[in-house]
């Protein structure tokens, strides 16, 4: 625990000092929430609640694939081109553990983006504590953890220099095709077939369910395990391979 609780440190520390995770997954999620509210209205009605709440879950799930990405994904590679990687495979820390800390680091640094827009909600006119705005952002962050699982096997897979440019691709990929800049009801209906396999449709679903007062399947949930499972299994067991080789 205390050699994962080190990696996490060292991450979190590298994480904020990243002016790409300061402009996309903080400053990006915010003007669009800040614009699109301008334009529609915060409390306007919208798939059976207010706007302001709802494009919330959009712009919460988009700052949390930002961050997930860029700290699993884009950090791991720079990690493995700096050797870094080599390094740890001679401390005490596992592969498991490693794993671990980058969920773990994601999950921190997700929790400072969806604060940030809950609060800019909150002055935007949106009654957070009133609505089940909360709970409904506390399932965009657990679901956040597919979004992590994903960017660990980017960071396996790819060198330094194309993972950033994946992670930038799979940013905006996810974010439009999963519904986030748009909403899916007035898009064709193309869209919405490809959003179901997505895990940024069905993390922003697992909140939307939530504000609308709908009981979710468990669809959405199987999408996001199914991710975590195959992305964070694969990335795992790459990392676990090079440790053995001490590659």
């Amino acid at each position: 625990m205390k050699a994962t609780m080190g990696q996490v440190t060292l991450d979190l520390l590298r994480t904020v000092r990243n002016v790409r995770y300061l402009i996309f997954t903080l400053g990006i999620p915010v003007g669009f929430y800040l614009l699109y509210g301008a334009m529609y209205g915060s409390n306007r009605i919208f798939a059976h609640t207010l706007w302001g709440a709802y494009f919330l879950v959009s712009m919460a799930t988009y700052g949390a694939i930002g961050t997930a990405l860029n700290v699993t994904g884009a950090e791991a590679a720079q990690e493995r081109a700096a050797g870094w990687q080599r390094y740890l495979a001679l401390t005490p820390l596992t592969g498991a553990q490693y794993v671990a800390a980058k969920i773990i680091t994601a999950l921190i640094a997700n929790l400072g983006v969806v604060i940030l827009l809950t609060l800019v909600a909150g002055l935007r006119g949106v009654a957070v504590f009133t609505l089940p705005v909360l709970p409904a952002i506390f399932s965009v962050w657990l679901g956040s953890i597919s979004f992590a699982a994903l960017g660990l096997w980017i960071g396996q897979v790819l060198n330094s220099s194309t993972a950033s440019y994946g992670v930038v691709v799979l940013y905006l990929v996810l974010g439009f095709l999963g519904g986030l800049w748009t909403p899916l009801s007035i898009l064709p209906p193309i869209f919405a077939h490809i959003a179901w396999y997505l895990p940024s449709y069905a993390a922003a679903s697992l909140g939307w369910a939530v504000l609308a007062h709908h009981s979710e399947t468990l669809r959405n949930l199987g999408v996001l395990a199914g991710y975590i499972i195959v992305f964070g299994g694969a990335g795992g067991l790459l990392y676990a391979r090079r440790e053995f080789r001490r590659e």
